[in-house]
Order: C-alpha cells, then sequence, then structure tokens
C-alpha cells in the first residue's frame, strides 16, 4: 500500500501520521524600491509626561537616599571633629590649618598609593 500524501485532505486516513497545513498566505517580498520607511516619532505630551516621570523619580530617589544616610553622615562627620579636637589639645604645636593640610595631604597620597599598586598588580577598575 502506497503511503498516503499527507498534503491531500481526501487521501488522508484517519489513524495516518498528522498532516502538515498552511494556514497563512504566502509572503510575497517586494523590491527594495517598494519599501517606505515609516517615521514614528512620540507625541510631545508624552515625552514631557516621560521626562517629568524620571524628574520625579530621580527627586524622590535622592530624597530617600539622604534621610536615610544623613544621621550616619552625621555621626561620621562629629567623630572626625572630635578626633581632631583631641588631636590638637594634645598639640598645641599644631595649629588648625596646619592639621587641615595635613590630612588632605595624606589623603591624596593614600589615594594616589593606591592608585598605582592596583596598577602595578594588575588589578582591573
Amino acid at each position: 500500500m502506497a503511503a498516503p500524501d499527507l498534503l491531500d485532505p481526501k487521501t488522508a486516513t484517519h489513524n495516518s501520521k498528522p498532516r502538515l497545513s498552511f494556514s497563512a498566505p504566502p509572503v510575497l517580498l517586494k523590491s527594495p524600491d517598494d519599501f517606505e520607511p515609516r517615521v514614528t516619532v512620540m507625541r510631545w505630551k508624552t515625552v514631557l509626561s516621560v521626562f517629568l516621570l524620571v524628574v520625579l523619580y530621580l527627586i524622590l530617589g535622592a530624597t530617600v537616599f539622604k534621610e536615610l544616610e544623613q544621621p550616619h553622615e552625621t555621626s561620621q562627620k562629629l567623630a572626625i571633629l572630635v578626633e581632631k579636637l583631641e588631636f590638637l589639645e594634645q598639640h598645641p604645636c599644631v595649629n588648625s590649618s596646619e592639621l587641615e593640610n595635613f590630612v588632605k595631604v595624606k589623603q591624596l597620597i593614600c589615594t594616589q598609593t593606591k592608585y598605582w599598586t592596583k596598577r602595578m598588580l594588575g588589578y582591573t577598575f
């Protein structure tokens, strides 16, 4: 017995293999000259509303961040100020401006040392 034609519904039997079906009509490709690019531009109200939503989101995020981090930042600033005042009391030969200059230079040296150490050891940033 010959195999039934799977594309012909008349000859296919009930228990035969599933038929191949093509439900969509074939798509004919046009030549490149027939294509017209469609340029769609968002309306100005949509752009404005998206822009305002992003700005509002940034403002809310900054406010939340400030409220969460401000107590810790304030306590750290006070701790640094107390340390500086204690140092100045214990070392009267150093004035406040000299101490500030020393701290800035030390901070710069530490930053540069860390940077060049990482570069020399091949760490990536």
